[in-house]
């Protein structure tokens, strides 16, 4: 699913850094190597965690907060609402591509109706 999300990413102009594992991400965010403008992320993750605390962990490392989609099969209010408390968008599984593109579109307008993140003093 990765490869097929970055793909149409990656095709409608939209870079797409794709990694295996949160460990992985947040490792990558510590040494600047990615500096993203948003986050997608599974709810359900390899390993401890979830996608929800992968996505407060990397808004950490970042020191700001990154617009972020969870997706999820998982509709029970008890998942949903901690996500969208925390300001996360959530994409329900089965979505269709343009669902997904709505999402981005969405949250791309509405960062840049909130002006930057860490506006330079002057």
């Amino acid at each position: 699913m990765r490869a097929s999300i970055s793909r149409l990413l990656n095709a409608r102009g939209i870079e797409a850094v794709v990694v295996g594992t949160a460990d992985d991400a947040l490792a990558r965010v510590r040494r600047r190597e990615i500096r993203p403008d948003l986050l997608l992320c599974d709810y359900n993750l390899q390993g401890s965690t979830n996608g929800v605390t992968t996505i407060a962990d990397l808004r950490a490392a970042l020191g700001r907060g990154v617009p972020a989609i969870v997706m999820t099969g998982d509709i029970r209010s008890e998942i949903v609402e901690p996500i969208v408390a925390q300001g996360i968008s959530v994409l329900l599984k089965p979505f269709l591509t343009d669902e997904l593109l709505q999402h981005i579109a969405r949250l791309s307008r509405e960062q840049a109706a909130a002006g930057p993140a860490n506006p330079t003093a002057r």
